[in-house]
C-alpha cells in the first residue's frame, strides 16, 4: 500500500484575497467595512507567510477584545508575563507591522502606542493626562487629520519615501464637566 500523500496548496492569488493590498496609506476595506473576525486576522497571517504561533493568536485575541492603544508593556501585562517574554511581544508586533495588521504612535510623552490596523479609517487619539487612558478624537477632528495626514503621506511616497510611521500624539486635560 502506498502512502497517502497530501496535495499541494495553490499559490494564493494576490489579487483575490480581501486584504492583500492593505497599506497605511490605501486600505483595501471601505471605511463601511465591518472589522475582521479573529479567523480572518489568522488567514492573513498565513496569506503573508506568518505561522499562527500562540503568542501571535494571544496578541491578536487581546488586541480585538480591547482595541484601544496599547503599550507593549500593557499588552505583556495583559497576556501573562510568564507566557510570553516581552522580546517575544516586540518581535511578533514587528512582523504584524509589516504585514500591515498592526501600527504604531506615540503618545504625548514619547511612549510607543500599538492598535491593530484592519482597513478602517484612521484613528487619532488624545490621552487624558488625568488617568492616562487613550481615547479617540472626534469624527470632525479625525477627517481633518485624517485628510491632512494622506497629502502628506502621498507626498512622501512620491518622493520615494518607504516604511513610513506615523507620530501624532494629543495629551489633554478634558474638560471641566459644567451644568447640563
Amino acid at each position: 500500500m502506498s502512502p497517502s500523500r497530501i496535495p499541494a496548496s495553490p499559490q494564493p492569488d494576490e489579487t483575490a484575497h480581501p486584504f492583500a493590498s492593505i497599506t497605511p496609506v490605501q486600505p483595501a476595506l471601505s471605511p463601511q467595512s465591518p472589522a475582521p473576525s479573529f479567523v480572518e486576522l489568522v488567514s492573513l497571517l498565513s496569506f503573508n507567510g506568518l505561522r499562527a504561533t500562540p503568542c501571535r493568536l494571544a496578541m491578536l485575541r487581546a488586541m480585538l477584545d480591547r482595541p484601544a492603544p496599547t503599550t507593549l508593556n500593557d499588552l505583556h501585562l495583559r497576556l501573562g508575563r510568564a507566557h510570553f517574554s516581552l522580546v517575544t511581544i516586540f518581535r511578533n508586533m514587528i512582523s504584524l507591522e509589516k504585514i500591515h495588521v498592526a501600527s504604531r504612535t506615540l503618545d504625548a510623552s514619547g511612549n510607543i502606542l500599538w492598535s491593530l490596523n484592519l482597513g478602517q479609517p484612521r484613528t487619532f487619539f488624545i490621552t487624558d493626562r488625568s488617568t492616562g487612558e487613550a481615547r479617540p478624537l472626534d469624527a470632525e477632528a479625525t477627517a481633518a487629520l485624517g485628510e491632512l495626514v494622506a497629502r502628506i503621506e502621498q507626498r512622501l511616497l512620491a518622493r520615494g519615501y518607504t516604511e513610513l510611521q506615523l507620530g501624532v500624539a494629543f495629551k489633554a486635560r478634558p474638560p471641566a464637566a459644567g451644568p447640563a
